[in-house]
């Protein structure tokens, strides 16, 4: 038999084969760069700075929105405390102005409105420190 002697297969017998190649991230496999080297001569070199300039790109990007983040929390955690202080001074000064209004009832003669006002001074100081605990 002869080893040039072409074969022919009939149609019923006949198959197309197909064969696919893919990779995963921006560089491919060695054998994939000398092909696209052999269509295109300074391709390898195009892929490997598009692949380090999409990885440069990555790496600003991810910084940028991690230093937004840390921005963002920062700035919420001092907005809270700025509204913890604020609420405290509100406080202080409704509970004075109670404290002081009993004061005045009470050298005018007014006990029950005294009265009233400390009590009501002193109860919203006694229920923020439940409410406060309760919370935690």
């Amino acid at each position: 038999m002869s080893k040039n002697r072409a074969q022919t297969i009939p149609a019923d017998r006949r198959a197309i084969v197909t064969q696919n190649a893919s990779w995963v991230g921006p560089i491919p496999d060695p054998a994939s760069l000398e092909a696209f080297r052999r269509l295109v001569p300074d391709a390898p070199e195009r892929i490997l700075t598009m692949a380090e300039e999409e990885a440069r790109i990555r790496r600003d990007t991810m910084q940028r929105d991690h230093d937004s983040i840390n921005r963002t929390k920062e700035a919420d955690v001092l907005g809270y405390h700025e509204g913890v202080k604020r609420g405290q001074w509100f406080s202080f000064i409704i509970i004075m102005s109670c404290i002081i209004g009993a004061v005045v009832c009470s050298i005018h003669g007014d006990t029950k409105v005294a009265i009233t006002l400390a009590g009501g001074g002193f109860a919203g100081i006694a229920y923020q420190f439940i409410a406060g605990r309760a919370k935690k």
